[in-house]
């Protein structure tokens, strides 16, 4: 028959009575509890059919608080000992008396507090303790900030996380922590240097930096160099000129790069140990723990390195090689453009992706396109010598090309009216808009010129042929970059968008500075043309600006005008085929 078990607790206080267990057995006699020793938690029982001697497991159990015992573990502990079923819902109950029993009841333990902070504020003077009460005397909540706690802060990172945790059980409320990311060295608004300490569990490892700073110095950067100038190229993917006018530059800008003398006063690394593991990043696409190995610098200083090397790039150089084209380009470019049967032309446009392998996850529907990755798009204007004019990086790879070219900000100073002007004749017909060769995706604007996806004239397949050829700039461009930069080749394994971004616009950079100083100024095809710097009129009356702003827009969207220009191009270039072979 079913018996109900009971712990009777015995001690010297007056006042203790019987607290059940709650624990209702199917197969055995009425049993009653002799004897309950708090100290231990064992249980004796001494009635029954036959008088016998256990020793509960439950409360043993729950006297250690660090280990976890659950109402299931007790379930397996009676089956076990005693051949019986309980509920779960009983052993339940008979686990929160029995730690009621043990620990007492938790409204004690508010009456405690008073005791606890006193002994906090003599451990630790000077701290911020305020325990905040109700009219009526009831606890409402507790602020403790100990003066070690709140000195620790000044050493660590300026961004403080805050998080809140709902407590269970009887308590109930919530634990609210503030907590941030320790910095052995931080600098303040003073320029006072502060030093942290040393991290728990950080492992010192003795790299010889100074040693490796010198074998980089005697390998490229002596009078009389390891490695000669052709492997410098191939390895730093620059000459050695442009490689130091670069560093000259970031260490100007900023002073993360330069070489310090820390407390024990061995040198730092140097300018050029934190630059070239960059470059060998950038265009090997290493991990950045596999510097160490020759750099002899460490994972986290590689990335800071490389994220501080980057927006330096951009700051420092972004406004001269990331420019939109001024007149005299915009002039040259209308020469080359003409000199290669396409007057008016001022590139070729197209789009590629980017895999982000660390996307986050709640992202990753957002960014995975066709491929099935999540990857980001990168759009591009380029000319003949593989010059990167326009790039816009950050739409996510579900958009395809014609959504990244309707929020890009290639067309915009064409809009307002600010671009630099653009006038060439095709068939005897005057135009003052330049385009862009695309391939069949892109909206048939009368700035965009597309190939002919099935000709059947000759005249038509002549013109398919050579607007194919013209636009494959954008496309060699972009095998050049990624062959010079092996970073944005392969999957990233960043985290931060922002980074990314920054990564890629400085690859673009640093691609354009390498074409600027390795193009070669004796090709025919790039004479210079002058072109008188445009005046331009800005209209005071804001109605007008507008209106004329919805006519700039209409008109690069006209598609009847994009079919004249398309028409009137395969009409010039087939009579240029025809004088030719006259």
């Amino acid at each position: 028959m079913g018996v109900r078990l009971y712990v009777e607790v015995k001690k010297r206080e007056i006042g203790f009575g019987m607290y059940p267990l709650c624990i209702d057995t199917i197969d055995k006699d009425v049993v009653d509890i002799e004897n309950f020793d708090v100290s231990t938690g064992s249980i004796v029982c001494v009635e029954g059919a036959e008088q016998d001697t256990l020793s509960s497991q439950l409360a043993p159990k729950l006297h250690n608080h660090k280990r976890i015992h659950t109402p299931n573990d007790v379930i397996e502990d009676i089956r076990a000992l005693y051949g019986i079923d309980i509920s779960y819902k009983k052993v339940w109950r008979a686990k929160e008396r029995t730690l009621e029993i043990i620990r007492g009841k938790s409204a004690n333990g508010y009456r405690q507090l008073p005791k606890y902070l006193y002994m906090l504020e003599l451990v630790y003077p000077n701290s911020y303790i305020r325990m905040h009460k109700s009219e009526e005397n009831k606890f409402m909540y507790l602020f403790i900030s100990l003066r070690p706690l709140m000195r620790g802060f000044d050493y660590c990172r300026p961004i403080v996380v805050v998080d809140g945790a709902h407590l269970g059980g009887s308590y109930k409320g919530t634990f609210v922590s503030a907590s941030t990311l320790d910095g052995a060295v931080l600098q303040n608004h003073t320029n006072e240097v502060f030093i942290g300490g040393s991290i728990p569990g950080h492992v010192v490892i003795n790299r010889d930096r100074e040693a490796a700073d010198d074998n980089l110095f005697r390998d490229y950067f002596s009078a009389t160099p390891r490695f000669n100038d052709a492997i410098f190229r191939r390895r730093y993917r620059m000459s050695r000129n442009l490689f130091l006018r670069i560093v000259d530059a970031i260490k100007d800008h900023d002073t993360y790069f330069e070489q310090r003398i820390d407390a024990l006063g061995r040198f730092g690394l140097s300018t050029l140990q934190k630059i070239t593991a960059v470059f060998r990043m950038l265009a090997y696409g290493l991990p950045a723990d596999a510097t160490d190995e020759y750099m002899k610098i460490g994972e986290s200083t590689t990335i800071e390195s490389m994220k501080r090397f980057c927006r330096a790039i951009v700051e420092v150089f972004g406004e001269r090689y990331l420019r939109s084209p001024t007149p005299n380009d915009v002039a040259r470019l209308l020469h080359i453009g003409e000199q290669r049967g396409f007057p008016g032309m001022l590139g070729s446009l197209d789009c590629m992706h980017w895999k982000w392998k660390n996307c986050p996850t709640a992202w990753a529907g957002q960014y995975a396109g066709r491929s099935g990755s999540p990857t980001i798009i990168l759009e591009a204007v380029a000319d003949y010598d593989l010059w990167i004019w326009h790039a816009y990086f950050g739409l996510p790879g579900t958009n395809n090309d014609i959504n990244d070219l309707e929020s890009s900000h290639l067309f915009s100073n064409l809009a307002s009216g600010i671009a630099p002007p653009a006038h060439y004749v095709i068939q005897g017909k005057e135009y003052d808009m330049g385009y862009y060769l695309a391939d069949g995706i892109y909206p048939k604007w009368s700035t965009i010129v597309q190939t002919i996806r099935d000709p059947h004239s000759q005249q038509k397949k002549y013109f398919a042929m050579k607007q194919e050829s013209c636009r494959k700039d954008v496309e060699r461009a972009f095998g050049v970059l990624q062959s010079r930069f092996a970073i944005i080749a392969g999957p990233s394994r960043f985290w931060r968008k922002e980074v990314l971004h920054d990564i890629m616009t400085t690859c673009i950079i640093l691609h354009n500075m390498i074409i600027e100083d390795e193009r070669d100024l004796n090709a025919p095809i790039q004479d210079a043309i002058e072109a008188p710097t445009p005046t331009i009129e800005m209209v005071v009356d804001e109605n007008l600006r507008f209106e004329q702003f919805l006519a700039r827009h209409k008109k690069i969207k006209d598609k009847n005008a994009h079919f004249e220009l398309r028409n009137a191009l395969i009409e010039h270039l087939w009579e240029q085929r025809n004088n030719f072979e006259n």
